[in-house]
């Protein structure tokens, strides 16, 4: 869509649910505003219902593929052939429907975390599915988890949201931690923990700016055995060659 300055709605301050501040939060998480839209959701009549949804859903693609600050509410409503009228009933602002995008962005990160701790039985074999899951999956390629594309142009903007986008990262790095710790106690767990989000993360960007999803299968492999040999370091089953990552 074309651009339209992108500030329907203007930046509000304060609304970001998790401020960064204090102790990281542990899963699992309590997203407050994803569980009052629920309450919300369902003292709404069915048909209100399926258009906060709707909304929803069309906002979350269209922030995934243009950026936030591309997309204003006329590109929304038109994409997803809603009135205005109805928008403004469940959204009075742009800011508030981003508000409502992160926390149902959260609520999947949480989902896949949790569906990994209960489909694999042990820390590598999640680790592995992790992995796959954040590049080979349909959701790598979707709007459903966050990703640091949309932290990146949050931090540039200066936004409020931004400390409550980025919980998906942290409770990401500690889930990792978790995992890599129950593997290899002796490891530096947080170092590597962050190693892996980096590349995950990067192989993303790559595969966005340069439409290929070749190289996400790439990075799939490359990751996967660059982690079997740091978690293997300690037994030195690891030629050191291999331990750095080089893109082919």
């Amino acid at each position: 869509p074309p651009r339209h300055g992108g500030r329907a709605g203007g930046h509000d301050r304060g609304h970001g649910h998790f401020d960064g501040a204090g102790p990281r939060p542990a899963l699992p998480l309590k997203v407050s505003t994803a569980r009052a839209s629920d309450e919300t959701s369902r003292k709404m009549s069915p048909s209100h219902s399926m258009t906060r949804v709707q909304i929803l859903e069309t906002a979350d693609v269209l922030f995934h593929e243009c950026g936030f600050d591309n997309i204003s509410l006329s590109d929304i409503a038109k994409a997803g052939g809603i009135r205005k009228g109805n928008f403004y009933y469940h959204f009075k602002s742009k800011n508030a429907l981003l508000e409502a995008v992160i926390d149902r962005r959260l609520v999947a990160t949480l989902d896949q975390l949790r569906r990994i701790d209960s489909d694999y039985p042990d820390p590598e074999s999640r680790l592995n599915a992790f992995i796959q899951d954040q590049l080979l999956s349909d959701t790598s390629r979707s709007s459903d988890t966050i990703d640091s594309a949309l932290c990146l142009e949050l931090a540039k903007l200066k936004h409020p949201a931004l400390h409550q986008a980025r919980n998906a990262l942290i409770f990401q790095n500690e889930w990792l931690i978790k995992q890599i710790a129950d593997h290899s106690p002796s490891t530096d767990a947080a170092r590597l923990a962050e190693q892996i989000l980096g590349r995950i993360q990067g192989a993303l960007l790559l595969a966005r700016v340069l439409t290929s999803i070749e190289v996400l299968q790439r990075a799939q492999g490359e990751i996967s055995r660059w982690l079997v040999c740091r978690l293997s370091i300690h037994s030195n089953s690891c030629p050191s060659t291999n331990l750095e990552y080089t893109p082919t």
